[in-house]
């Protein structure tokens, strides 16, 4: 045992204890980082009762590194899941709304998938405004609109939001800004969050900045937990080095990343989240052999 390893395990293998002190190192949660490395040395077990070695009687070779590598890779990939689908089932319009905390990036997101999903696709997009809080918000959303040749409105009530959706049926893609809410003000959002919440054909997205604590973001998530969003989207992943907290939140909530961002540009720093790109970027400070096999 190390002195990285929880102070209840006994004869860890080395494996295990560097296995867990990565994962913690990338602040992965301790208890998610502890279940992972346990459960990927229980799936090396099974694996080596399994062989043809074991079975025959003869003694079993030793497992080296990079198997327990590819047991905890896949044990981690098997804790979260990543689905970039905008839209629910066969809705049409695929309607697509954008929530979060102030400061997360939600309008320069909204407009990267607009011009990667909406105008590059060649879909008639509609571009929906909430965010009557902020001043100049709404501006800056409306010069967007008007660069790249899009629809835009600004509402300032549900009942008018609900009226836009209907009277643009004919549109494929329609974006829904909501305004940045903290704590006190998801209270006083009420009709907003149950409208996005109740609505089966709006696909919500929670958008988050990686940059954030660990605990402040575990405390933003189950905060947004009312307005029912079924995506978590992470922005910023160029402003932090640890990625663990993104992995800890999707495999906490069993909601499926989205899309990542990595910058500001428009619409270039925008990427579909998948299990590979976000092991590969937690697993960064393992060796080359277990990042492979991500």
């Amino acid at each position: 045992r190390t002195a990285c390893a929880p102070a209840h395990w006994v004869g860890v293998s080395q494996d295990v204890s560097d296995a867990y002190a990565s994962l913690t190192g990338a602040e992965v949660s301790a208890e998610l980082a502890r279940e992972v490395v346990q459960a990927a040395g229980d799936r090396l077990n099974a694996q080596r009762l399994q062989s043809p070695t074991l079975q025959s009687g003869r003694a079993p070779q030793r497992v080296d590194g990079a198997a327990f590598g590819r047991a905890l890779v896949e044990e981690l990939g098997s804790r979260f899941t990543a689905d970039a689908t905008l839209g629910r089932g066969l809705a049409q319009p695929r309607i697509v709304a954008l929530v979060g905390p102030p400061g997360s990036g939600k309008t320069t997101t909204l407009v990267k998938l607009a011009v990667n999903y909406g105008l590059a696709a060649r879909r008639p997009v509609l571009v929906l405004s909430m965010d009557t809080y902020r001043v100049g918000a709404a501006d800056q959303l409306r010069s967007y609109a008007a660069i790249l040749g899009v629809g835009f409105q600004v509402l300032e009530t549900v009942a008018s939001l609900a009226q836009a959706i209907e009277e643009n049926r004919g549109k494929e893609l329609i974006f829904i800004d909501t305004p940045g809410l903290s704590y006190g003000e998801l209270e006083d959002s009420a009709s907003l969050g149950h409208f996005l919440s109740t609505r089966a054909d709006i696909d919500t997205h929670l958008v988050l900045s990686a940059s954030m604590k660990p605990a402040d973001l575990s405390r933003m998530v189950d905060a947004f937990g009312i307005l029912r969003p079924q995506h978590l989207l992470f922005t910023k992943l160029d402003e932090t080095g640890s990625y663990g907290p993104i992995l800890s939140e999707a495999a906490r909530t069993g909601k499926p990343l989205s899309f990542f961002t990595n910058g500001q540009r428009i619409p270039e720093d925008l990427e579909v989240a998948s299990r590979e790109r976000l092991l590969d970027l937690v697993l960064a400070g393992r060796s080359g052999r277990a990042r492979s096999v991500a």
